[in-house]
């Protein structure tokens, strides 16, 4: 993805000195399998000016900060989004509107989320690892984006 994302900023144009940003957002799934690419995604990134954001086990866990700020720790990312439905009714990858319905809970979900990081640093788990888990940097795009 980082590759790929590399290509559409040379594509685009793409200038950091002109303010531009780029951000690429991963899913661990809990997977050891993804601890080696996505070190590798990390370097390739950080000398390309992108900026990783990874959740692990997966991007629903965004949402759900927006909701609770101790979700379980999920095994896999389909039990996580099999478990959406707790917290929206009827949640699809494909729903549309989802913006509509967490806008509100948006200063909730970036304590939560940040709660989440420093659980799991305080619990000795190796960023960008595994077990680092329930956690998502989304929080950190959101900041991004407010601060712009």
């Amino acid at each position: 993805m980082v590759k790929g994302l590399i290509s559409t900023m040379e594509d685009l144009g793409f200038d950091s000195r002109e303010g531009d940003l780029a951000f690429c957002l991963l899913d661990m799934d809990c997977s050891r399998d993804k601890e080696k690419p996505l070190q590798e995604a990390l370097r390739l990134a950080k000398k390309n000016e992108i900026q990783i954001i990874v959740s692990n086990p997966c991007f629903e866990l965004w949402f759900i900060c927006h909701y609770t700020s101790s979700p379980r720790r999920y095994a896999s990312s389909s039990e996580l989004v099999k478990d959406m439905d707790r917290y929206i009714k009827g949640y699809a990858k494909s729903l549309d509107g989802i913006h509509k319905l967490i806008k509100d809970n948006i200063e909730s979900a970036i304590r939560n989320a940040e709660n989440l990081e420093k659980k799991a640093l305080a619990s000795g788990y190796c960023r960008y690892c595994a077990d680092f888990s329930p956690t998502t940097d989304m929080y950190k795009l959101v900041g991004r984006m407010r601060r712009k």
